[in-house]
């Protein structure tokens, strides 16, 4: 798709919002506009870049000044500072960071005085609570994304059986006068640090894993294997660890860390990273 099909593309969409009359609707540019899928189109480099995402932010705003206007960036939580000033608020994604680093993450976004949702987050059960709740205390919204039950077709809404965790915090969340705590210790959860979503690699190098699960002093006999796309490539015992993944062949890899017991239990699965290896 070359460039000035993109930017007449987010024009016309612009135009048919206002042409239906439409009210209370905001635009999102792209989603995470970084992730590697988009490296593969014309224009992917510009695409992929805080430069295109703002110039296209432009596009829409020239078409319909009263819209609301942003796009979001990847799983980190990372604001982009261009991004940031020129959008109406910030979009940020949650689904490679880890709790204790919501709160600055999300300090850090309304440093531009701009409202802050996050809307979109893979945790699940008590860390997908404990996210919500870390969320809406620093001051940001929260998007529960469960991939594993209604991310992908067919979609399967159950409402509260979905996750009684997250479910029934959001509606504490929501009570009027509820009050939310402190922030506290997280809960036990894995996640893969490194690699981040959408990252790209050249075949042939070896690509760092990092691995990192909250609450380890629970889990009695620490094991952590690591998955991409469902083949296990690591397999480390520590809290806190690091390997390099070698022999990579090219191809998109969705990469999954679960840690388990010292009996092979299940105790946390991370959510999962997307790569691209050309």
């Amino acid at each position: 798709m070359e460039r000035s099909t993109i930017r007449t593309a987010v024009a016309d969409a612009v135009a048919w919002v206002t042409a239906q009359g439409y009210e209370h609707v905001a635009m999102e540019i792209a989603n995470e506009f970084a992730h590697a899928g988009y490296a593969n189109w014309p224009e992917g480099e510009w695409l992929r870049s805080s430069e295109g995402q703002v110039e296209l932010i432009e596009v829409a705003k020239e078409a319909a000044p009263d819209l609301l206007v942003t796009t979001s960036g990847m799983g980190s939580g990372t604001t982009f500072d261009p991004v940031a000033n020129a959008g109406d608020f910030t979009i940020i994604h949650f689904n490679n960071t880890e709790t204790d680093a919501i709160p600055s993450k999300v300090e850090a976004s309304r440093a531009y005085g701009k409202p802050v949702v996050c809307n979109e987050d893979d945790k699940i059960g008590p860390v997908g609570a404990e996210a919500a709740r870390l969320c809406i205390l620093a001051g940001s919204g929260w998007g529960f994304m469960h991939s594993a039950k209604n991310q992908y077709a067919p979609f399967e809404f159950d409402g509260r059986d979905d996750d009684p965790d997250v479910y029934d915090t959001l509606a504490s969340l929501t009570r009027p006068g509820y009050d939310p705590g402190d922030i506290s210790v997280s809960p036990i959860f894995a996640l893969i640090t490194d690699p981040k979503d959408g990252d790209i690699y050249e075949s042939g190098r070896a690509i760092n894993v990092a691995v990192s699960v909250s609450g380890a002093r629970a889990i009695d006999g620490l094991h952590v294997r690591i998955y991409a796309n469902d083949v296990q490539i690591g397999d480390v015992a520590e809290a806190q660890s690091r390997f390099k993944w070698e022999g990579v062949r090219p191809g998109p890899y969705d990469l999954v860390a679960v840690a388990e017991d010292g009996e092979g239990v299940e105790q946390a699965r991370s959510g999962l990273v997307d790569i691209v290896v050309n």
